[in-house]
């Protein structure tokens, strides 16, 4: 009598659950990297939204009667108009002038000196953060001078940068935390996963991300934020460009137009402008220049 064959997995069953193994085990791994290394999961996840998005830049012309050519003295003294340091573009490449003064103040009582400029937005951001996270938004660095900076090189030659070369001689660039979250550290909170993500809604981009270490010579700081003001912070955020890189994108002779805005970087005897807006802010550039931009409503 013949025996009974017993029935096995067949071969569809079994490729089934090694790929069910699989998927288990990448998703393990997913799992303790954004535990353990949540900065290593958003450098992964940026950079493949970088991969599916490059940046659309659509450049208006304006006619001859849209436009006047100004002088830069007569640009400087336009009265409607909000001039500030903003688009300063600040690295080892293009540092700051020995005699550079920042427009700095007290940030409220806080003994923390940044640029005006950037004092609405981040009293907003830290509002932000308390509010949604109930947790005090700190800053461990902000402003200084250019003798802190020579004292910082000289006690950390290895990871500080050159003097005039740091943005915190501006006043621009903040380190930030929460209680227990600092450095790297930052994104195992979910207030600091919030300014990774959202801060150009506040005017703020994360200086060194993890997709521009090649253009800005600086591995990935999720806790340096940088004030550069709208548009140009969503602008870069949405399309995964660094500052250095998009400065670089700005026409010359022509707008960038993003949203409402128009915006355009210029340097010469002359300057090109829009004949109408309801708002602009105008920047020198560090680099000889200015970036100038305009609310068309």
């Amino acid at each position: 009598m013949a025996k009974k064959k017993k029935k096995g997995l067949s071969g569809g069953a079994k490729a089934g659950i090694i790929l069910v193994i699989l998927l288990a085990a990448a998703a393990l791994t997913l799992g303790l990297i954004s535990y353990f290394q949540p900065s290593l999961t958003i450098q992964l996840k940026e950079e493949a939204e970088r991969n599916l998005h490059k940046p659309q830049s659509v450049t208006e012309s304006l006619g001859e009667g849209d436009t006047w050519t100004l002088s830069e003295e007569e640009m400087l003294a336009l009265s409607n108009v909000t001039f500030d340091q903003s688009m300063l573009l600040v690295n080892g490449s293009h540092k700051l002038p020995a005699d550079f003064r920042a427009d700095v103040a007290e940030y409220k009582t806080s003994t923390v000196f940044m640029n005006r400029c950037i004092m609405d937005s981040y009293a907003r951001l830290a509002a932000r953060i308390r509010q949604d996270f109930d947790e005090p938004l700190y800053v461990s660095s902000a402003y200084r001078t250019r003798e802190e900076q020579e004292e910082i090189l000289r006690e950390s030659p290895d990871v500080a940068q050159e003097v005039d070369a740091s943005e915190h001689q501006c006043g621009l660039a903040l380190d930030v935390y929460v209680p227990q979250y600092a450095g790297a550290g930052f994104l195992r909170h979910d207030a600091g996963k919030f300014v990774n993500e959202k801060a150009w809604e506040f005017g703020f981009i994360i200086r060194y991300p993890s997709y521009g270490e090649k253009e800005t010579g600086i591995s990935f700081e999720p806790w340096h934020i940088r004030y550069v003001g709208a548009p140009h912070a969503q602008y870069m955020m949405e399309n995964k460009v660094t500052l250095e890189a998009y400065m670089e994108m700005l026409p010359s002779d022509t707008f960038l137009k993003v949203g409402h805005y128009l915006v355009t970087r210029q340097s010469g005897d002359t300057y090109t402008l829009p004949k109408t807006w309801e708002s602009a802010v105008i920047s020198p550039d560090n680099c000889g220049g200015y970036v100038m931009t305009f609310y068309m409503g």
